[in-house]
């Protein structure tokens, strides 16, 4: 159980296990950030790991509200950020002030609609609250959801979504990746492409004739 991580220079593993202060060995997420390892465990929690001083620090709903009853599905990393996807919203590390910022439907108390905070000037915002991926590039982060894919916009907090009337070949998203040009979307009915370019969509199945690829 836990993780292993291989150092590229020895070609070596290293496992970080219970051993090692992690609250669970069942990983459910992880990202790398130069030395620190981030986790997310069983348990319903959030691990950073340094491989140079072996040093632990778990953060739990102390640290952000609303994360002892949220299941990590996924990390990703972007400087000067740590993003996280949870069934229970979105929390963003802050590396500089070390400083969490939660967008959960359990800690938006008190707003007619738990959505409000996440609102742009246009009326869009985050599709839902299951996050089951996330991938981020420099300017966007990517949330893959059950209605469709949520893309945020770092430098303006503006919102766009996606979903199978705009060539998802299924709104439900399993896994995301990203890099400047292109945006993969894994879904319950084949690959989906997006090419920032061409601005345009392109959806990849096993042939018409035969059932739908399930993923």
């Amino acid at each position: 159980g836990g993780i292993s991580v291989m150092d590229r220079n020895t070609w070596k593993w290293q496992s970080v296990t219970v051993k090692d202060g992690l609250p669970s060995n069942e990983a459910k997420a992880v990202v790398l950030d130069g030395d620190d390892v981030w986790i997310g465990s069983r348990g319903n929690n959030i691990t950073r790991y340094n491989l140079r001083t072996r040093q632990t620090r778990v953060f739990t709903d102390t640290d952000a509200k609303g994360l002892s009853i949220a299941e990590v599905f996924g990390a990703s990393h972007r400087e000067p950020h740590i993003w996280f996807a949870t069934d229970n919203g979105i929390y963003r590390y802050s590396k500089p002030d070390g400083a969490w910022w939660t967008f959960a439907p359990a800690v938006q108390r008190g707003k007619t609609d738990m959505f409000a905070s996440l609102t742009d000037a246009f009326g869009l915002r985050l599709v839902d609250s299951n996050i089951q991926a996330i991938a981020s590039n420099q300017e966007f982060v990517y949330f893959g959801t059950p209605p469709g894919i949520s893309r945020y916009q770092k430098s303006t907090g503006n919102w766009v979504n996606y979903t199978e009337r705009d060539g998802l070949a299924n709104s439900n998203v399993r896994a995301l990746a990203v890099d400047d040009y292109d945006l993969w979307a894994a879904t319950e009915s084949g690959m989906s492409h997006y090419d920032f370019v061409a601005d345009e969509w392109r959806t990849f199945t096993i042939d018409t004739q035969s059932p739908l690829i399930t993923i």
